[in-house]
């Protein structure tokens, strides 16, 4: 019978959101790929930044037009002009939060990564408002009072913790199969035959 691994992304303690989910019979032991699916899952977010969503499948709508005054704020606290790339980074302090417990979780308090013998769960904590931008809900931030602007716009949506996108997947899938390989060599099943079932079964 097929041991199952489970790999899930959540937002602030929430029941998961994504899942990939692999079984490979007679393996016990999932945890030799967790940190490699970590740090993957850390360039795949930062591949979603880079792109403006577009990697994760979901585009970000860029600064929208009740957002300017916003971005005039934010330019003003960095001491340049922003852009587009800076979506859903740097704060009001000129601190970044979101960005690095995403992309640099060994060294955010805001990141979890919690790896068991059948589960990898991955995610963020203790930033409330992430799930506004994540889901398109919620209003803006009271920062206009420096232009006398009234202020209360709804937030588009810019996913950044959940999509899984192709490239993740891909190398979810990848991991797995190194990982079916090594196992197969140890029960004296054939890498292929392994990779075969998995296949069969649409886990890669």
């Amino acid at each position: 019978m097929a041991k199952r691994m489970v790999f899930s992304v959540s937002l602030d303690g929430q029941p998961p959101i994504e899942a990939f989910e692999a079984g490979i019979e007679q393996l016990d032991d999932w945890r030799p790929i967790h940190a490699a699916i970590r740090d993957d899952y850390a360039l795949s977010r930062k591949m979603i930044f880079d792109t403006e969503g577009r990697e994760g499948g979901h585009p970000w709508p860029g600064y929208v037009r009740d957002e300017v005054r916003y971005q005039v704020v934010k330019s003003r606290i960095l001491g340049r002009r922003v852009t587009n790339r800076d979506q859903l980074r740097w704060g009001r302090d000129a601190k970044e939060i979101i960005y690095p417990a995403l992309v640099r979780p060994e060294s955010s308090p805001k990141s979890v990564f919690r790896s068991e013998v059948h589960s990898l769960h991955i995610g963020v904590r203790g930033i409330p408002y992430l799930r506004n931008h994540e889901y398109g809900v919620g209003k803006g931030p009271d920062w206009a009072w420096m232009l006398s602007q009234p202020t209360g716009y709804r937030i588009p949506k810019r996913k950044s913790v959940t999509p899984v996108g192709p490239w993740l997947a891909g190398r979810l899938g990848y991991h797995v199969g190194v990982l079916a390989g090594d196992v197969a060599s140890t029960i004296s099943i054939g890498r292929k035959e392994v990779l075969a079932r998995m296949r069969a079964g649409g886990v890669i």
